[in-house]
């Protein structure tokens, strides 16, 4: 990650500010799908052959309108979310190191209808930075292993 890959991410920056999908002006649930899986692939990386590590923690940071949204949209979106990045994992053959989790956090800095995705890898049992969440909003799928959280403004 180096002086190009900030340059790139700048100029999609403003690009997506400028033709931003959204003509409601406010983030979706489909642009948060495609931006995690967009950040899965730009941010995947070959350990060894046949083995592509991702990352498995995600941060959507959203407007100040939008955040209200994203509240609003709770724990059920948020499970999606980790379902889409799962299945998306699964698809092109990506490691996942531990669960995975989805946060939205407030960035004023935004404009309404723009988003930032920042990801991290995190190994499972790893210390978090968060208090460990109650049982209710994490969960498992079918025998998989990750489980789903959802972070809104640092609560679990």
């Amino acid at each position: 990650m180096g002086l190009l890959d900030n340059v790139e991410r700048g100029i999609e920056k403003v690009v997506r500010g400028a033709f931003s999908t959204g003509s409601s002006g406010r983030v979706e649930p489909l642009e948060l799908a495609i931006a995690l899986r967009r950040e899965l692939d730009e941010r995947s990386f070959t350990v060894g052959q046949g083995r592509t590590l991702a990352p498995n923690v995600f941060t959507a940071r959203l407007s100040d309108s939008d955040f209200k949204r994203a509240q609003e949209w709770g724990a059920p979106l948020a499970e999606e979310l980790c379902d889409v990045v799962i299945k998306h994992a699964r698809s092109q053959s990506y490691t996942l190191q531990g669960p995975v989790r989805v946060s939205f956090t407030r960035d004023s800095a935004l404009k309404s209808g723009v988003l930032e995705v920042d990801s991290a890898t995190e190994k499972a049992g790893s210390p978090a930075p968060r208090p460990a969440p109650p049982p209710t909003p994490a969960r498992g799928r079918g025998g998989c292993s990750p489980c789903w959280i959802l972070t809104v403004n640092g609560i679990h």
